[in-house]
C-alpha cells in the first residue's frame, strides 16, 4: 500500500515495513512477530490491517499503532478485510467468523448465520453484493442485503456447481462475472446464476494440481491463476496456457507459492511469492526477482502478500 509519494507499506509474515522507493531502504514499522495479510485504507490517515492476532490500526499523522477492539477477535486469525465507502462498514473476516464493524458508531457485530466459519476471503462486487470464501464453500450477500444469505456448495450431482468447497480467493472481472478460487480449479458465476468451472488439471494439461490462492485478468484478457504450486496464465479464447514454477527451466519462478498477481498502469505484471516479489518481462517471457532488504542486509520482504501501485 503507498502511503506516501515515494513509500510502500509493505505486509509481510514477519511483520510490517516500509519500503523507500527512491533510496531503496527498507525499515521496520511494527516490531512484532505478527504475520500481516491484508492492508485496507478507509480514510486518508489510517491504515487497518488483518493479522494472526486481530485487526491493527495505524495512524499515518501520528505514527502510532492501536487494536480494533473486538473481544471475539482476541488472538484470532484475521485474513480477510473489505471496506464497504456507501455504508462506511469494515467487513472482517476471521477463523471464526465474518464481523462488521461500523465506523459511524464504532460497533461491531457478529454475523450468527456464519458463526464458526473460516472466512479465508472476501469481495465486494460492483453491485454492492458480498462474497464470502470459507472452507465449506461460498457464500453471498446480495445487493448488501444481510438478511437474505445465499450458499454455494460443490454437490456431484450438478456440473455446474462449485468446483470445491474450499474457497481460498474471490475476484470480479470487468464484465463483472465473479471468479472463485478453490483447492483444485476455479469456478466462473455469471449473471445467469450458473458455475463454470476450469479445472486446473485440464486448462494446464496436466495430472498434478493447485491450490489456487490470486486470480487476476490482465488488459489481454489472459487469467493469471496464482497458487502454492506456482503460477498458471490462460487465454480462454486461445485455450493456450503457460505454467509458471520452479524447476521449470522455460518458465520458472524464483518460489512456487504466489499469493498475489496484480497489474500496473503501464501493463507491467506484478506478483508476489515466497521469494519476494516479481515482475514479468514481456520480450523474454520470463518473470525477473526483486529482492527487498534493508541496507544492513538483516531485514527483508521475501514473503511478501499484496502489491499495489
Amino acid at each position: 500500500e503507498r502511503i506516501e509519494k515515494n513509500i510502500l507499506m509493505l505486509s509481510t509474515s514477519t511483520g510490517l515495513y516500509l519500503y523507500n522507493e527512491e533510496s531503496e531502504d527498507i525499515s521496520s514499522l511494527y516490531e512484532e512477530f505478527f504475520p500481516c495479510f491484508q492492508i485496507v485504507k478507509p480514510d486518508a490517515s489510517h491504515y487497518y490491517i488483518s493479522m494472526r492476532s486481530g485487526v491493527c490500526i495505524y495512524d499515518k499523522d501520528k505514527k502510532e499503532f492501536s487494536w480494533l477492539s473486538i473481544p471475539e477477535l482476541e488472538k484470532t486469525q484475521v485474513l480477510a478485510l473489505v471496506y464497504d465507502k456507501k455504508k462506511e462498514f469494515l467487513w472482517i473476516g476471521a477463523e471464526n467468523g465474518l464481523y462488521q464493524y461500523s465506523f459511524q458508531t464504532k460497533k461491531t457485530k457478529q454475523i450468527h448465520s456464519l458463526n464458526g466459519q473460516s472466512v479465508k476471503c472476501l469481495l465486494l462486487a460492483s453491485d454492492d453484493s458480498l462474497w464470502i470464501g470459507t472452507e465449506n464453500g461460498v457464500y453471498l450477500f446480495p445487493y448488501g442485503n444481510e438478511n437474505q444469505l445465499e450458499h454455494f456448495m460443490n454437490t456431484a450431482i450438478n456440473s455446474y456447481s462449485l468446483v470445491n468447497n474450499v474457497v481460498l480467493n474471490l475476484y470480479e472481472d470487468k464484465d463483472s462475472n465473479i471468479w472463485i478460487g478453490t483447492d483444485c480449479g476455479v469456478s466462473v458465476y455469471n449473471k445467469n446464476s450458473l458455475f463454470k468451472t476450469y479445472n486446473w488439471s485440464q486448462i494446464m494439461k496436466t495430472e498434478e494440481n493447485n491450490n489456487l490462492i490470486c486470480l487476476l485478468r490482465d488488459s489481454k484478457n489472459n487469467y493469471w491463476l496464482g497458487g502454492i504450486n506456482g503460477l498458471g496464465k490462460y487465454n480462454d479464447e486461445s485455450k493456450s496456457s503457460i505454467w509458471y514454477r520452479a524447476g521449470n527451466y522455460r518458465h520458472i519462478l524464483s518460489r512456487n507459492k504466489t499469493r498475489d498477481v496484480y497489474e500496473d498502469r503501464d501493463g507491467i505484471l506484478w506478483i508476489c511469492t515466497d521469494g519476494s516479489i516479481c515482475h514479468f518481462d514481456k520480450q523474454k517471457n520470463i518473470f525477473v526477482q526483486h529482492l527487498i532488504e534493508d541496507s544492513t542486509h538483516t531485514r527483508n520482504a521475501n514473503w511478501a502478500y499484496r502489491i499495489l501501485e
